[in-house]
């Protein structure tokens, strides 16, 4: 059996993530927090740093677009309509191949203990944030990001604050529901 301890290349761990989510990645901020999350779990080095809808690695959006080019990912474009007469969205949904398939049976039998820790990891997210939702994972990997860097427990407002400080506005519902579904992922605990 081969070592649990090795750290996995960007393209084993999206590939391992993308078949532990049921072999789609549904838009491209789906894909970047189950990477982070994942990572976290392997407590391996990611490159997530502050973004707009929260941590986001560069190294890993080129590992998407290598898979791609590679034939291991198909990539549709799908087309969201804005309601309100404002410029159409697109959303980037990501498919395992026959190819992909295969290269993830492969990296997981090598990486066992990681692979493991990948598809825990991503089925406990999927059980706590149905179809792995846009925005609440954001915002869950948002609050993590901060706790994490801080090192301490955080009031609500605290973590206002400091997302604030990020360019990023959370309500104190989607605080509330974040810091919920990083207990039940158990990683931060709820203080009295």
């Amino acid at each position: 059996m081969a070592g649990t301890d090795k750290q996995l290349k960007n393209r084993e761990l999206l590939l391992l993530v993308a078949d532990a989510a049921g072999g789609t990645l549904d838009g491209r901020t789906i894909a970047q927090k189950l990477l982070y999350f994942s990572g976290v779990a392997l407590k391996q080095p990611t490159g997530h740093t502050p973004y707009f809808y929260g941590p986001y690695s560069d190294e890993f959006e080129a590992a998407l677009n290598r898979s791609v080019l590679a034939g291991e990912l198909d990539e549709r474009v799908e087309r969201i309509p804005d309601w309100y007469g404002g410029p159409d969205a697109t959303k980037h949904v990501y498919s395992l191949t026959e190819s992909g398939r295969a290269a993830a049976k492969l990296i997981a039998a090598e990486n066992r203990g990681a692979a493991s820790k990948v598809k825990k990891t991503v089925v406990a997210i999927g059980s706590v944030v149905p179809e792995f939702r846009q925005k609440t994972l954001s915002a869950a990997a948002k609050i993590h990001l901060i706790v994490s860097e801080q090192h301490r427990a955080l009031t609500t407002d605290e973590l206002r604050r400091l997302a604030k400080d990020l360019g990023w506005r959370l309500k104190q519902e989607e605080v509330t529901e974040a810091i919920n579904v990083l207990a039940s992922l158990k990683l931060v605990s709820l203080g009295s």
